[in-house]
This record gives structure tokens, C-alpha cells and sequence, in this order.
């Protein structure tokens, strides 16, 4: 199939695959989107297994604008034929958590640059664009690569200065990236702990759920033999 052909299989399969009920809970939980059909990531994923990546037909879904049309567009991209512009873009119109989670299963850690990428998101003020600039450092550290230490040093200033934030996805992506960081070795899991610690100390209930957070995470998992 063309990419036309595709997108016009995707959106009629999406229209037979609708659930009522469940637009009407994300409604409900004021969880807005053009066109939802609320279709279930499993079978977004199961429906995107079908064809191959496809820049131009991701273009198409994302453009289209719907809950399932943008996570699809998200599995289906090519990460190494997207400009970062192109991406930039599409993360600063976020407005919901969903959308900073999909972005990094399927796609954005894989893009080039993406320690360089993840730091340029914090330019932004929108809590899904920090959402998404602190769960990509979290799948950055999971993965078996290689750290910049400045990214390393980016990273703990960004999650000091935005810690204090209300925004209750934001505080778990914190508290993810916080503990992927001190899971990386030895030295970086001394420090997060550190900071963890630094946090339940604070006269703060943002920060101190944040270091509760980490620092329980920290002692279940341990740290990786990355180094």
C-alpha cells in the first residue's frame, strides 16, 4: 500500500474499532481530543504492527489530530528522517499526559542527538513538555549507551529546579528520571539518594513525594552494571 492507501485503512479501521464508553470516561476526566475514538494503546499498537515505519503517513496521523491518530504516528515514525524542528514542534502542543508517555515508548529515545534533544525541551514552561524531557532522561539512562557527563550534571539542575511543581505527572517523571539516573552506577546512585534524601527533608509536600518517590525506587531496583 501507498502511504495514502495506509492512512485511509488506518482511519477506517480506527472508526470500526471505536469505544464509546470509553470516550465517554476521558470526557468525563476532561480528557479532550478531536475525533477520539478511544481505542486502546494495545490495539494502536497491534493496528501499527501492520504496516512498516512511514515518515509521510506519520506526518499525515499526526496532522489529523486525533488521541489515536498522534500515538499512532508516534509508532510508526521514522526517528532518523524527522527533522528535531518537526519534533519540537509536535511536543510543544502538548496538553495532556498520555501523549508525553507514547511519545517516549515508541519513538523519542531513538531519535538522533537525543541527550542534546531531551535538554532542549526544557526551554518550555508547559508541564507535558517537562513531563516528556524527563521521561526521555529516564529511558536514556535505561538504556545500555553511553552518558555525557554534562548531560548528567543537566539533568540533576533541571530536576532541582523544577521539583517544586504541582503538576502531578510531571512529579512522577521527576522522581522516574531521578531514579533511572541512580540506577546508571554507583556514583550516580550515592547522589540521587542524596538528593532524594534532600527532598524529604524540605518543608515542601511537592518535593518531599518526590523523594519518597525516588528514593523507593532507588532501593528496589539497584543499580545497573551499565559501567
Amino acid at each position: 500500500m501507498s502511504f495514502l492507501e495506509s492512512y485511509n485503512y488506518i482511519l477506517s479501521r480506527l472508526e470500526t474499532m471505536e469505544n464509546g464508553d470509553v470516550v465517554n470516561s476521558m470526557n468525563q476526566h476532561h480528557v479532550t481530543y478531536v475525533n477520539s475514538r478511544g481505542v486502546s494503546v494495545p490495539e494502536l499498537k497491534e493496528l501499527a504492527k501492520s504496516m512498516p515505519p512511514d515518515t509521510q503517513l506519520a506526518n499525515l496521523l499526526w496532522n489529523f489530530g486525533s488521541r489515536e491518530t498522534k500515538i499512532l504516528s508516534f509508532m510508526l515514525e521514522e526517528p532518523d528522517k524527522i527533522a528535531a524542528e518537526r519534533v519540537m514542534e509536535r511536543i510543544l502542543s502538548f496538553d495532556n499526559a498520555e501523549l508525553a508517555e507514547q511519545i517516549n515508548m515508541y519513538f523519542l529515545p531513538h531519535i538522533p542527538d537525543s541527550q542534546i534533544f531531551c535538554i532542549s525541551l526544557f526551554i518550555s514552561t508547559n508541564p507535558y513538555v517537562l513531563q516528556t524531557a524527563f521521561l526521555l532522561a529516564s529511558k536514556l539512562y535505561k538504556f545500555d549507551i553511553q552518558i555525557d557527563i554534562e548531560f548528567d550534571k543537566k539533568l540533576l539542575e533541571k530536576i532541582n529546579f523544577f521539583a517544586n511543581t504541582e503538576n502531578v505527572h510531571l512529579r512522577r517523571a521527576i522522581a522516574r528520571a531521578l531514579s533511572s539516573y541512580g540506577c546508571r552506577n554507583l556514583a550516580n546512585n550515592t547522589l540521587a539518594k542524596q538528593v532524594a534524601i534532600s527532598f524529604q527533608s524540605e518543608n515542601n509536600i511537592y518535593l518531599r513525594w518526590i523523594g519518597e518517590e525516588a528514593l523507593m525506587e532507588l532501593e528496589y531496583t539497584g543499580v545497573h552494571p551499565h559501567h
